[in-house]
């Protein structure tokens, strides 16, 4: 974002509304193999990935939970006070890309 108040306000709700936030009950929930789950966890072993709205623009953030060996990892001796959760931010999508969708070629 070229602007730097947008990128202030979308970094602010991506920290209050990717865990419990307002649009918590908007959120949809699939795995790599885009099978839907409900719930906070589903799919067994899978990871489980959110696409939540935020209330920022219309922009839709696609995350998951940090997994404890994710957090393991991001703990060293310069940060040994990482935070006990966190979400890994995939993807963060323009409402507009809903209606930019392209057909596949024929072959």
């Amino acid at each position: 974002m070229p602007d730097l108040g947008d990128r202030d306000e979308m970094a602010a709700a991506l920290r209050t509304e990717l865990m419990n936030g307002p649009n918590s009950r908007s959120e949809y929930r699939f795995d790599s193999d885009v099978q839907a789950w409900s719930g906070r966890i589903g799919g067994g072993d899978r990871v489980v990935y959110t696409a939540t709205p935020l209330s920022f623009g219309g922009y839709t953030a696609v995350h998951r939970l940090l997994s404890e060996e994710d957090l393991r990892r991001l703990r060293t001796e310069e940060r040994p006070s990482t935070a006990g959760q966190g979400v890994y931010v995939i993807d963060i999508l323009p409402a507009e890309s809903a209606f930019n969708r392209t057909l596949p070629r024929p072959v």
